[in-house]
Formats: C-alpha cells, sequence, structure tokens
C-alpha cells in the first residue's frame, strides 16, 4: 500500500505501521485518520481471520473506487500468491474494516 499512496501523489509519511492488524491503531498515533467509513484513496483494513485476511496478521488493501452500490474497487497485495489483485468487495455482506487517509 505504501507504493499505491505515493504513486497517486499521497505517501504514507511515516514507517512502522506493524502488520496490518496493527495498522489503525498505529496510523491514528502517527495522526492519520482512522474511520469505518470506506472512500476512495484510503487504505482499508481487514483484522485478524475476518473476510478472508490472515489469521496473525490481518490484510490492507487500497480502495480504489466506491461504487453506485456501495461496494469497494480495492487493490492488494500478496493475495493469492499474486503480486497486485483487483477485487469488488461488499461490506455489507463480509465484515466490517477499518479506513485509514
Amino acid at each position: 500500500m505504501y507504493n499505491r499512496f505515493a504513486q497517486l501523489g499521497s505517501p504514507i509519511r511515516t514507517t512502522g505501521l506493524g502488520n496490518a492488524a496493527e495498522w489503525p491503531a498505529n496510523a491514528a498515533a502517527a495522526g492519520y485518520g482512522v474511520s469505518s467509513t470506506p472512500r476512495a484513496g484510503t487504505a482499508i483494513v481487514f483484522q485478524r481471520g475476518v473476510g478472508g485476511a490472515d489469521p496473525v496478521y490481518g490484510h490492507v488493501g487500497f480502495v480504489e473506487r466506491v461504487n453506485a452500490d456501495g461496494s469497494l474497487f480495492i487493490s492488494e497485495m500478496n493475495v493469492q500468491r499474486c503480486k497486485c489483485y483487483f477485487n469488488t468487495y461488499n461490506p455489507s455482506r463480509r465484515c466490517s474494516s477499518s479506513n485509514i487517509y
């Protein structure tokens, strides 16, 4: 996700956010906003074991866009051993998540 933010001209200003599950707390401590409301251009964090996320580390994706029906088009790395993966995610059907902006 660091690279995706940088590509869009908003590099993440801090290192050491930790594993995905730790991103919301560490990002808030570093001054980033954290919300349960998804919006384009934010990181989306799935907690450990939630919505198919790793049971130890959790998972981070990037919200590319919010569709008219409320589903999210997200880009992800390290999913199913792919370098980059795009997925449409419907938050109301799978699980809650945190968004970092």
